[in-house]
């Protein structure tokens, strides 16, 4: 522990102050004693990995919520993380679940280089029996790969080709992970039968595809983002039809370089573009609602929380900060700076986002913010 002690601050009934903007205050006597709490919070609340972090995904489903992949060290590494508090019986008194991992297990190391997304399907399973982890994984070299595992001895993987250059983003239909969609650097967006292993529609886009999204309120439905601005929702409503555009959004600019559909409310949709975060309601106006300037260096990361609508983190340059934002709150979240690494993350149930480091994965626990 390391303190340091100053002058205490004496108030006109002659009391002893505290100082709100120091880390932690004792103030029960004549000296002030300020400890610094923040040296331990890193070795806590963090996972060591054995290389650069450059993709990183927590499984979304109540069936697996404990499940982290991330891509490091030309590996894909699945491991099950357990946080202060979360197994609680009901006879215990409740207590916050906080980012502090209490254990944390490699399940699969499974070798490929190039992981640029990951996404897991919805036939992902802890709770029951066999246990199985299917995920998705785009790749530098135009590749997806299908990646099922019963975390023992039996891995299989199904390589899908088709896209002339780098996949940006994979996202599983998130009912029952039939379908999977995929944009790349070629311009365009494919969507492939996940079961059968082949091409179902191939969408031409105007510019490189940056993000691609489902929603569970609205399955039958994808959301497509390119980087000149222009987020398109597409219907499937019909298998064998060639998906409708139903409606489009768009920032003003260029330069977007990642988006988003909010999961717990489908009107909402971000994105991070420039050196702004931009938001929508898509059952308005095809402009934007609100924009504000978040990150001087650029902006290259935006994702909406998974437990609170009003919630969500971007991150960008100069030195690679982490940004917490809440719609109701004038002032952030959170404000942190780290060491360089590629993406972030949020957990299914906690208000708990996890983010790539160089050699680590940090945990950042928002629930007191939010109180």
């Amino acid at each position: 522990m390391v303190g340091k002690y100053l002058p205490d601050p004496i108030g006109p009934d002659g009391r002893v102050l505290i100082r709100p903007s120091e880390p932690s205050v004792y103030a029960d006597c004549r000296v002030t004693v300020i400890v610094d709490f923040t040296r331990f919070k890193m070795y806590e609340n963090v996972i060591h990995t054995d290389g650069f972090v450059s993709a990183i995904e927590f499984c979304p489903y109540e069936s697996a919520t404990k499940l982290l992949a991330y891509s490091s060290a030309e590996y894909l590494h699945i491991c099950s993380v357990t946080f202060q508090h979360e197994e609680q019986s009901s006879q215990q008194e409740k207590q916050p679940v906080r980012s502090i991992v209490t254990h944390h297990e490699h399940l699969k190391k499974y070798s490929q280089d190039g992981i640029t997304s990951i996404s897991w399907s919805p036939s992902s399973s802890m709770k029951y029996l066999p246990r199985c982890g299917k995920l998705a994984l785009g790749l530098l070299n135009s590749k997806v790969i299908i990646l099922t595992t019963n975390f023992k001895e039996e891995t299989t993987h199904i390589t899908l080709e088709g896209h002339k250059s780098s996949v940006n983003a994979v996202a599983f239909e998130p009912l029952e992970g039939n379908k999977l969609a995929s944009v790349s650097d070629d311009n365009s967006c494919r969507i492939w039968d996940s079961v059968n292993e082949n091409i179902l529609h191939v969408l031409c886009l105007q510019h490189a595809g940056i993000n691609v999204s489902w929603n569970k309120f609205e399955p039958d439905v994808l959301m497509v983002a390119e980087l000149s601005g222009s987020i398109r929702f597409y219907s499937l409503d019909e298998e064998n039809e060639a998906p409708l555009p139903l409606k489009w959004l768009h920032c003003g600019r260029g330069n977007l370089t990642a988006a988003d559909w909010c999961p717990l409310n489908p009107m909402k949709v971000g994105a991070a573009v420039g050196t702004e975060w931009v938001l929508w309601d898509s059952t308005k106006s095809s402009l934007s609602e609100d924009t504000r300037q978040c990150h001087v260096g650029g902006s290259i990361m935006f994702r909406w929380s998974r437990q609170n609508e009003d919630v969500f983190l971007t991150q960008g340059r100069p030195k690679h900060s982490l940004k917490i934002h809440h719609l109701g709150h004038r002032e952030l979240l959170r404000h942190e700076t780290l060491q360089v690494g590629s993406g972030a993350t949020w957990h299914a149930i906690h208000p708990i986002c996890a983010v790539a480091g160089s050699q680590h994965i940090q945990f950042y626990d928002v629930s007191s913010d939010l109180t």
